[in-house]
Formats: C-alpha cells, sequence, structure tokens
C-alpha cells in the first residue's frame, strides 16, 4: 500500500501507519511539478514474521527523514514523501 504527505507531516502519518501494525518499507520523495519525479529516499526489507518488524520499519523510516540532505531536496521541490507500507495480516507470514 501506498500514501503520500508533505515533507512536514510525514513523521506522524509513518508513526501512525506503524501503531496500526503495519511494515513502512520504503520512501520516496516527489516534487509537485508534471510528470512527478520520484527520488528513491529509504528501503527497508523485512524478513518473517512481518509483524516483528513494524517498529524496525518504522524506526529507519523517521531515520531517513532526518537526513540533512532532505532539507536540499525539499528547497529543490521534493516536498511530498511517497510511504509504502506492508500490511502483517495481509503478507501471510504474519
Amino acid at each position: 500500500m501506498e500514501v503520500m504527505w508533505r515533507v512536514d507531516a510525514a513523521g506522524a502519518a509513518i508513526n501512525a501507519i506503524a501503531a496500526a501494525g503495519n511494515v513502512i518499507l520504503g520512501l520516496d520523495l516527489r516534487g509537485d511539478d508534471t510528470p512527478a519525479t520520484e527520488v528513491p529516499w529509504s528501503s527497508y526489507e523485512p524478513v518473517p514474521p512481518i509483524v516483528d518488524n513494524v517498529e524496525e520499519g518504522r524506526l529507519a523510516a523517521l531515520s531517513a527523514l532526518e537526513r540533512p540532505a532532505l532539507r536540499e531536496l525539499v528547497n529543490e521541490g521534493y516536498d511530498w514523501v511517497l510511504i509504502t507500507w506492508q500490511t502483517a495480516e495481509s503478507s501471510g507470514t504474519a
């Protein structure tokens, strides 16, 4: 599943997604331009059982939002974060 949030709200979205028992798999940065450009920003690969990876995936995503280079990219127009996650219940490995 995927959802897009403004950079300044992405941390709260990541926390909410993880609090619901989902594993954050990755973050991509996007701009407002058309067609939208995308910068892969972080990736987390869980190991089964998926449900045991919720906190690690959350922390990896939040850490990626703290990288100093993020501010530079935001200043260049990449002010959206596409958050990709996996629901433990749908993985078949919970």
